[in-house]
Formats: C-alpha cells, sequence, structure tokens
C-alpha cells in the first residue's frame, strides 16, 4: 500500500514547506478556502475538509457525485466536479 501525500511547496524555491499524509484513497481534486484544505476521494465518494497545518481532518461527508474529480472555492461556495454526469455541483459549506 502506498500512502498519498500533501505537500505545500515554496513556490518560490520548491522547497518542501510541510507535507501530511492525505485521508483519500485516490485523492482526486483540491480546493483551498482560505483556512483549510479541501480534498476528493474517488474510490470512497467521500469529500474531506482537512486542517492545512496538521492534516488533520475537520469534517467529511459523502459526495453527491458518482466520481468526484474536481473542487474549486469562489469565497463562499465550495463547487464540486463529477467525472462521469458532467454535473457540477454547488456545496453550501456554512
Amino acid at each position: 500500500n502506498t500512502t498519498a501525500l500533501i505537500y505545500q511547496l515554496d513556490i518560490a524555491t520548491g522547497t518542501t514547506i510541510r507535507s501530511f499524509a492525505a485521508p483519500a484513497l485516490a485523492p482526486s481534486g483540491m480546493a483551498i478556502d482560505g483556512r483549510t484544505l479541501w480534498l476528493n476521494d474517488v474510490t470512497l465518494r467521500t469529500t474531506y475538509q482537512v486542517s492545512m497545518i496538521t492534516g488533520t481532518v475537520i469534517r467529511s461527508f459523502v459526495s453527491p457525485s458518482t466520481h468526484p474529480i474536481g473542487l474549486a472555492f469562489d469565497g463562499r461556495t465550495l463547487w464540486l466536479v463529477d467525472r462521469d454526469s458532467d454535473l457540477v455541483y454547488q456545496i453550501d459549506i456554512g
């Protein structure tokens, strides 16, 4: 088994600032809301909210899609893209 890792890099130097294990079996799609990282797991159909400092899962929920691959955050709403249905879901994270 291989553990997927998430890295934070210094964009000027490429140096690793921190890394932590992804909570997902098959991570796909990432978004940052300014405080935390959002990450999809395509195998478990789960979306995770993760602390960018510790890597701790803050919360998770079963994705409304069958194959969640993309995420974006617009300042208020999390947007999730499904590969199989070509749908975009609007997720209220309030």
